[in-house]
């Protein structure tokens, strides 16, 4: 009896790791960026920043600053009302860029001399910055603060520029 509840236990903890493992290597939940002039009009016309993630395959920096900034915010409404996330993975063909020309990922990320994934990228509907991009990633410990830092530069950056009435 007491080996029968000893093999059910193994079972139960070999299918709990399995599905873990699966978890972890299922696609995460940002959407790749596929036209730039299509996804900064839907920023603006949503009156939201857009951020652009600029990532790496098997980049764990990459995989880290997802796991613990980029879904935690797209769970928080608050945050995603402000922000129109975006990913431009290195190794993209076929994006179109905000001049309406398609183009390969690194093209773009040449031109905008992105030096390195992870990168955020703060930009108004038409591409210009509208806060510091934010380079690489080490740990949360201070991002969140440069994160909501770059929020609200990019926020002041639009208040600045709009039209008064």
């Amino acid at each position: 009896m007491m080996m029968r509840l000893l093999v059910m236990l193994l079972c139960c903890y070999g299918m709990l790791c399995q599905a873990e493992s699966r978890a972890e290597t299922q696609p995460h939940m940002i959407s790749a960026v596929q036209s730039l002039v299509t996804d900064g009009a839907a920023a603006m016309a949503q009156q939201q920043v857009f951020l652009l993630y600029v990532s790496r395959p098997q980049c764990p920096y990459c995989a880290a600053l997802e796991k613990e900034v980029l879904l935690p915010m797209l769970k928080d409404p608050a945050l995603r009302s402000k922000l129109y996330l975006r990913e431009l993975s290195w190794d993209a063909v076929g994006v179109v860029d905000f001049q309406g020309r398609q183009r390969t990922a690194r093209d773009l990320i040449a031109d905008l001399g992105i030096p390195g994934a992870p990168t955020l990228l703060f930009l108004d509907g038409s591409g210009a910055e509208l806060a510091q991009p934010i380079v690489g990633y080490h740990s949360r410990d201070f991002y969140w603060a440069y994160f909501e830092r770059a929020i609200a530069q990019a926020y002041a950056s639009i208040a600045a520029t709009a039209p008064e009435s």
